[in-house]
């Protein structure tokens, strides 16, 4: 028994009128839009990852300039990481915006020609 069997009635049919409807080309589009909005996300968490380790970094580094074991050199160097680190992140996070953008304005369009078609 096929999926589109197992449905009520009325959805079984909706999701037929979309399948016919719906070219190829255009479901690529989406698909690639969803897996960049995907890959954008993790650029997000991956980001978040980074300013924590080089803010890590940036307290071990002035802890040993306090001990008297590290240059105060080797703290701005990581203080510059964290720095890098965070603009790095504001990058993800537009990208984020931008490709969830793309991905809602895809969609949008794709049930703006089914509309059309039916």
């Amino acid at each position: 028994m096929s999926l589109l069997a197992q449905l009520d009635p009325l959805k079984a049919e909706a999701l037929a009128a979309l399948a016919a409807a719906t070219d190829l080309p255009a479901l690529e589009q989406t698909k690639g839009a969803f897996l960049n909005a995907l890959s954008a996300e993790d650029l997000v968490r991956i980001s978040d990852n980074r300013i924590q380790r080089a803010e890590e970094q940036l307290k071990v580094a002035r802890e040993k300039l306090a001990a008297g074991s590290a240059t105060r050199s080797d703290t701005l160097r990581s203080a510059v990481e964290v720095g890098n680190a965070r603009l790095l992140r504001l990058t993800a996070e537009s990208s984020r915006a931008n490709a969830q953008a793309t991905l809602i304005e895809t969609f949008a369009w794709m049930t703006d020609q089914l509309i059309y078609r039916l």
